[in-house]
């Protein structure tokens, strides 16, 4: 829960030149294993970071589809940018943009019917 609520950079699949993934998306996985993880993303999304409310939400998305809306409703409008990272391009993204990506399903596939990961979650990207 920590990783997610203090993540700083939002970020799924590979990422870097070593091609980690990030603490961020290491927790939310963990988190889909926790039979209270519809509560604690919920719980997280509250008290995390704008990056960490992104991570909080793809777990809403998964675990709590009928209140996915209530969470994402604030954010659509949202003017900030959030620090987004794909592969080892960093870019700056408004947040509303990122939360239409979640409401699409673009990062559903990192955590539903697919194993669990191998490799380690990366110490530089959150």
């Amino acid at each position: 829960m920590e990783h997610l609520m203090a993540a700083r950079t939002f970020a799924f699949g590979p990422i870097g030149t070593a091609e980690r993934i990030s603490d961020g998306e290491f927790a939310v996985r963990a988190i889909m294993k926790n039979p209270e993880a519809p509560q604690l993303f919920k719980t997280a999304y509250a008290q995390a970071t704008a990056e960490g409310q992104l991570y909080a939400l793809c777990g809403i998305h998964v675990t709590s589809a009928d209140s996915f809306d209530d969470f994402a409703s604030p954010l659509r409008s949202e003017t900030r940018d959030v620090k987004t990272m794909s592969g080892i391009t960093t870019t700056n993204e408004p947040i509303a943009t990122v939360v239409q990506r979640i409401t699409s399903g673009d990062y559903d596939r990192y955590f539903t019917n697919r194993p669990a990961p191998s490799v380690q979650p990366s110490s530089t990207a959150q």
